[in-house]
């Protein structure tokens, strides 16, 4: 009985001797978290939010960025730790690939599920309120070209709060969501926009509809 619902869960925590928070990649520290939401079909009073559309896509072009010229480790940690992005990044580049070609591919396909999940939510890009993107530097996201290009403007994101806690893996766009909740960040009535980028690459974006503020906060958890 009752509404079907489904509690979805990340966790990622950057320790040495396997990763070095600060070092192991650039522009992009990294910040232990996690995260938990519940989704349900259902009409729950409670629901602090609706999910109004969503969109995914694939692109495995650059996959090989993120694995370099190492072989493949028979156990974790074969080829030495702390994990290395930097080296494995320049071990791809130095196979003759472009890197403004990379960067317009991530860019491109981040921004078309974007399109995607707005369309398919019948919203235009200034009907969002906030955005919430993965936690990255400043040297990572060119937030100029995201104005000039698709009138996405680094105030509207939650990039402010993000430099302070680092890139927490898959928790960013759920503690991200819940930051502009407790801050009073968003209305009952406004449209938030989720986005992220898994290596290989996987990009997403969700549109959610505010409903009414929660009543906890994170100093009560």
């Amino acid at each position: 009985g009752g509404n079907p619902a489904a509690l979805v869960t990340t966790a990622d925590s950057y320790k040495m001797p396997h990763f070095d928070r600060y070092r192991s990649e650039r522009g992009q520290p990294r910040g232990d978290g996690a995260s938990a939401l519940v989704l349900s079909r259902g009409n729950d009073a409670g629901a602090v939010a609706k999910l109004v559309s969503t969109a995914s896509a694939g692109e495995p072009t650059h996959e090989r960025m993120y694995r370099g010229d190492q072989p493949w480790e028979e156990v974790p940690g074969a080829n030495g730790w702390p994990t290395n992005l930097r080296i494995r990044i320049k071990e791809y580049v130095r196979r003759g690939v472009r890197v403004d070609r990379i960067i317009t591919t991530l860019a491109s396909n981040q921004q078309k599920v974007i399109d995607s999940a707005l369309s398919a939510a019948g919203i235009a890009v200034d009907q969002v309120a906030r955005f919430v993107f993965p936690n990255a530097g400043l040297t990572v996201v060119d937030w100029a070209a995201r104005k000039r290009d698709y009138g996405i403007d680094v105030m509207k994101s939650t990039w402010d709060w993000g430099r302070h806690i680092g890139h927490m893996g898959g928790t960013d766009q759920a503690a991200g969501f819940t930051y502009l909740l407790e801050s009073r960040s968003v209305q009952p009535g406004d449209y938030v926009l989720l986005t992220g980028t898994g290596a290989g690459f996987t990009f997403s974006a969700a549109v959610l509809q505010i409903l009414r503020l929660p009543e906890w906060d994170s100093s009560t958890t």
